[in-house]
């Protein structure tokens, strides 16, 4: 017994040092990204963005009623609108500037790490060491697309987060003093449902796993009181998004489909090492006593969510990220009874930065992917880009040096599926100047102070050619 207790102490003392290694790693490589990266934001995100933009804009004004009333009940899209007004209720604590600034784009990196806090919570409160939870919590920081989302202004990124501490609010519903507890779950089901419409597909699985049915009632009149307000005057709009999304049609076969989210598991959100690794960890927490609750609750948070998931017609990658904690979670479970695991973890950690630094068939979009988005497909985890922005910065200088009178754009440049998945490049160029402070109209060409030509460099006498390599093309700025 006296030879037992110090094994038990080194071992999570143990797991403790390397959770905070992997924690500095980790942080460490995700400054460096973001300090690197300048690519034109996604489609989606460059969307979420403008939503924030709004709401930034009603707290530089100081117009707080309207700030509320976008959050609480106001139509901005097909989203509920929790997330754009947290981003933009952080943009404005950041004092503003474009949202690409390392501070403001820094928000989704506090989501990761509060869905890691949550998975650490979850995790003691379900038997594991403080070394092996703190090891589970570290791990949430390195998953592959959790890691690459939390670079970007997309949602499932918060609802990762309210996700995993709502689970860990659940794990006090069997207590006697259960009031509490429940309130909390009341609060982050309703959060989540104000984050994305899908919220229950990845709570209700764990929290099934996790709780009694007695105070059920508490925490889903909770939740459905901090939600209604916002659903009751949208639910016209809801619904008919909701029947867009079931009767949404891919090209693929409905073995595809029903594949879809294990294949992507397997090319690009886990990858075979953590894929492999998680199977394993798995059977190893399962055959433990020990750990046995735990590996279900796991389990069921993510394979179950999965398999609701797959239910849904329209398939996307990023929709399977608020389960894949549960991954990091099992992992942490069985490295609590078998040390050596530890330096599995830091290889997973490993192939979280090798992804993030170089091209890979693990992040590169399959032809499998392509038939389920044949435009360009979404990808999450990638290098940084350092002169990603293809000229856009510079074209934005050289305006707000000259400002004009009025403006006009000649001509369109279509961003390839190898560089973005976004916009054609003159649709980002307005945002791109009101974000300098340079209001310019449009105008015809022929009555615009300015004229930007885009393609072939028009090379005539008074004219600023910026060239965008990326695409192959320039923009040629004639100022009259």
């Amino acid at each position: 017994m006296s030879q037992e207790q110090p094994t038990k102490s080194n071992t999570d003392l143990g797991l403790g040092a390397l959770a905070v290694l992997l924690v500095g790693l980790t942080l460490g490589l995700q400054a460096r990204w973001l300090g690197q990266d300048r690519l034109l934001r996604d489609g989606d995100e460059e969307g979420h963005v403008g939503a924030a933009e709004l709401f930034l804009h009603d707290l530089l004004a100081g117009d707080t009623s309207s700030f509320f009333a976008r959050l609480l009940w106001l139509d901005m899209g097909d989203y509920p609108s929790l997330y754009p007004g947290i981003v933009g209720l952080w943009w404005w604590v950041m004092g503003g500037g474009p949202p690409e600034a390392l501070a403001v784009r820094a928000v989704n990196s506090v989501f990761l790490g509060l869905a890691g806090l949550g998975v650490l919570g979850l995790g003691r409160r379900l038997g594991l060491s403080w070394g092996a939870a703190a090891l589970a919590g570290a791990l949430t920081l390195s998953v592959p697309l959790n890691l690459g989302l939390s670079r970007a202004f997309m949602p499932e990124g918060a609802l990762t987060a309210l996700t995993a501490l709502t689970l860990w609010a659940a794990t006090g519903l069997r207590e006697r003093r259960f009031l509490m507890p429940a309130l909390g779950v009341g609060l982050g089901l309703g959060l989540a449902a104000l984050t994305k419409q899908t919220a229950p597909l990845f709570v209700l699985p764990g929290l099934l796993a996790l709780a009694r049915p007695g105070p059920w009632i508490i925490w889903a009149a909770v939740g459905a009181s901090v939600a209604a307000p916002w659903w009751v005057v949208n639910f016209e709009e809801q619904r008919a998004y909701a029947a867009s999304s079931v009767l949404y049609e891919v090209e693929a076969s409905a073995l595809s489909q029903a594949f879809y989210y294990p294949r992507v598991l397997w090319e690009s959100a886990l990858g075979p090492l953590w894929t492999i690794i998680a199977v394993v960890a798995a059977a190893l927490a399962l055959r433990e006593t020990t750990t046995r609750r735990l590996a279900v609750v796991a389990l069921c948070w993510t394979v179950g969510g999965l398999l609701l998931l797959t239910l849904i017609p329209k398939k996307y990658d990023r929709l399977a990220a608020p389960l894949l904690p549960g991954v990091a979670l099992v992992i942490a479970a069985a490295a609590a009874t078998r040390p050596r695991l530890g330096v599995a973890a830091l290889g997973l950690v490993g192939w979280s930065g090798w992804m993030s630094e170089a091209e890979t068939p693990f992040n590169t979009p399959s032809e499998a992917e392509r038939a389920f988005h044949p435009g360009c497909p979404q990808r999450w985890l990638r290098p940084p880009s350092p002169t990603g922005d293809l000229g856009l910065n510079a074209v934005v200088r050289a305006v707000a040096e000259r400002p004009p009178s009025s403006l006009a754009v000649v001509g369109s440049l279509d961003i390839p599926c190898a560089v973005q998945t976004t916009f054609p490049w003159e649709q980002h160029l307005g945002p791109a100047l009101r974000r300098a402070g340079v209001d310019v109209p449009e105008a015809s060409p022929e009555a615009a102070g300015l004229v930007i030509t885009l393609g072939p460099a028009g090379g005539g006498a008074g004219e600023l050619v910026v060239p965008i390599p990326e695409l192959e093309a320039e923009a040629a700025l004639r100022w009259r």
